[in-house]
């Protein structure tokens, strides 16, 4: 699985993550990739166990769309590794509407307060890359624990993953919105127990320059 490089989806990409209002930032990922050979796009690690679909088909397990939504996010975010993930985590959205409805409103609506026509040069700019009304939609849902898309300072997120077969492609969509309020609180905690450690570390090496001149 490789990047696909497209101009239009950089610039969006560029636009959406310089946006920064007084208290909040958007963390977007907008990538189109390409699937290669399944065999030889399978990541180290890779457990066919961790991919078995419904029926436990072998052949279904590595050609199936959840082993490309895996590899898509491990090329997206290689910081991390999703190869235990499996098809539980992951839910098909059927009507195409919802998913474009949740962008405008999560996203576009904010945008277009500072840049006329942003979500038709945004939606223009994705059909030009897949066909968005023939594609599959997929999104990876959170589970109660911290992730991605659901920490203390995310005032709201969305993932999507257009699975559009006839290009083999896939496009990654999906943003995150954060608190700076809640960055600064959780950084002033940080700063505090720093500070509280150094000054505890000082005193205890007091001591123990005090006790060893007796």
């Amino acid at each position: 699985m490789i990047f696909v490089e497209d101009t239009n989806l950089a610039r969006l990409r560029s636009i959406l993550n310089d946006f920064d209002a007084s208290d909040r930032y958007i963390d977007v990922r907008l990538e189109l990739l390409h699937i290669s050979n399944v065999e030889n796009s399978i990541p180290t690690g890779f457990s066919v166990d961790n991919y078995t679909s419904v029926n436990n088909s072998t052949v279904e397990a590595v050609e199936g769309i959840y082993c490309y939504l895996i590899m898509a996010m491990n090329k997206c975010f290689p910081d991390y590794d999703f190869s235990s993930l499996n098809y539980s985590n992951f839910k098909r959205i059927k009507s195409i509407g919802t998913v474009l409805n949740t962008i405008d409103y999560k996203l576009s609506y904010i945008m277009e307060r500072l840049i006329l026509d942003f979500s038709n040069d945004l939606w223009s700019s994705i059909k030009k890359v897949i066909s968005l009304n023939e594609s599959e939609v997929y999104t990876y849902e959170s589970g109660p624990e911290e992730d991605l898309f659901n920490s203390e300072c995310c005032l709201n997120s969305f993932n999507y993953f257009f699975y559009d077969k006839s290009q083999c492609r896939i496009l990654f969509f999906s943003s995150v919105t954060k608190s700076k309020c809640l960055n600064r609180r959780k950084d002033s905690e940080n700063d505090l127990f720093i500070s509280e450690l150094t000054s505890a570390v000082r005193a205890q090496d007091a001591y123990v320059d005090d006790s060893s001149c007796e």
